[in-house]
């Protein structure tokens, strides 16, 4: 899967954000899925899946966060560099299609930072950007 954070978003993140290629595995029972991020720049402090739903042909997950009463704190991180991180959030929502389709991110892409070899950002993120993320899905 390919991010590609909102346009709005190229003051509060660093270049490296641009465009983020995250592995991302999908599993389907009925019309349950459960997706699976992994990678070695990926943290997923919910246990790694995120649950939705695949109803016709439009697919629909939810990636977790917690609410706190100023931002959301992202539960699913991906590590641009030593001490920078970006953090998602939000409801993922797309129609599928062969071989990739298109799809969105409607939520958070926020910018957290952490000391030289942490295992995962802490909280709160110094830059947000909300929005509506652009999200391509290739099938391996």
């Amino acid at each position: 899967m390919t991010l590609t954070p909102a346009a709005t978003c190229a003051v509060n993140l660093p270049p490296a954000a641009a465009e983020r290629t995250l592995g991302l595995q999908i599993s389907q029972q009925s019309g349950n899925i459960q997706a699976l991020f992994s990678g070695p720049t990926i943290f997923n402090l919910s246990g790694g899946q995120h649950v939705g739903s695949v109803l016709a042909q439009t697919l629909a997950f939810y990636v977790a966060a917690r609410e706190h009463e100023s931002f959301n704190e992202a539960f699913l991180f991906d590590r641009l560099g030593p001490t920078q991180w970006i953090g998602l959030s939000g409801q993922v929502r797309g129609t599928v299609a062969e071989p990739e389709f298109k799809a969105v991110l409607t939520g958070d892409v926020d910018l957290y930072t952490a000391t030289a070899g942490a295992n995962f950002p802490l909280p709160p993120p110094v830059a947000g950007c909300p929005g509506d993320h652009g999200l391509v899905f290739r099938r391996k």
